[in-house]
């Protein structure tokens, strides 16, 4: 499902239980107004999708990173 980067920084800091700070700034002219990443090489080549919801995914990131430093 399509996540906004807001929406992805919210994510972040609910599981890491640590405010985000988020820094507004005007956007470049010729930035997309939306981004829609397409996996659909992914599927082909690596028989691969998204099987995980986002906040899942972003503990088990967290929780990765946590334990390799």
């Amino acid at each position: 499902f399509p996540v906004t980067i807001m929406e992805l920084a919210e994510v972040i800091g609910q599981v890491m239980n640590k405010p985000i700070e988020l820094v507004h700034l005007p956007l470049p002219q010729d930035d997309p107004q939306q981004r829609q990443p397409d996996i659909t090489m992914a599927r082909e080549v690596l028989d691969w999708e998204p099987s995980i919801q986002l906040t899942e995914g972003i503990t088990k990131t967290v929780d990765w990173m946590k334990s390799i430093l």
